[in-house]
């Protein structure tokens, strides 16, 4: 079963108490206040903060969260991007990076050693995008994760180790998991 980070893009700590999520992925462009008091709630329960966005990279060590995630979609240049991105991190700052769903993109991304690779999954193209993580995990040792960036995609699907979900999917995975229960 797959872990979940659930993607925090509105100022709201409501899920922070759920056992099911350890890990947080915050936008970097909310207020600082918000990111250092959830950063600071998270590090007491335990649980693992990350910042995305133009803004992760500096603040991720100015407010001690646990690492990153970099988007590298619209790169034209990974590897330099990539480099780029961390050189301001912490030492044993966590890094993730969305990848376009191309499979060159992915190993290069790979070879610069990220703690997981992120793949954008949305709704059209949902057989590609199933098609390069399976090839992925056959070749790469460094994990896999999908963004699901719509509502209706089946995450159970996906041979990934992580899923990057908003909270509005969160409900809706703890309604099934009740129902089931």
């Amino acid at each position: 079963m797959q872990k979940f980070i659930l993607y925090i893009n509105e100022e709201s700590d409501k899920y922070l108490q759920e056992e099911d999520i350890s890990c947080y992925l915050l936008e970097s462009t909310l207020s600082e206040k918000f990111i250092r008091d959830f950063i600071n709630k998270a590090g007491k329960l335990e649980k693992i903060v990350l910042l995305i966005g133009g803004l992760a990279a500096e603040r991720q060590k100015e407010f001690q969260a646990d690492g990153i995630v970099i988007d590298l979609s619209k790169s034209q240049n990974v590897v330099t991007d990539y480099k780029k991105a961390v050189k301001g991190c912490s030492k044993n700052a966590i890094i993730g990076v969305i990848s376009r769903n191309r499979r060159h993109e992915a190993m290069l991304i790979s070879e610069c050693e990220p703690d997981f690779l992120i793949f954008n999954v949305w709704k059209d193209g949902d057989e590609q995008t199933r098609e390069i993580i399976s090839w992925y995990n056959e070749l790469f040792l460094i994990q896999s994760a999908l963004f699901c960036r719509e509502e209706g995609i089946e995450i159970e699907k996906y041979q990934t180790d992580i899923a990057i979900i908003n909270e509005k999917m969160y409900k809706i995975l703890i309604a099934k998991k009740r129902k089931l229960d």
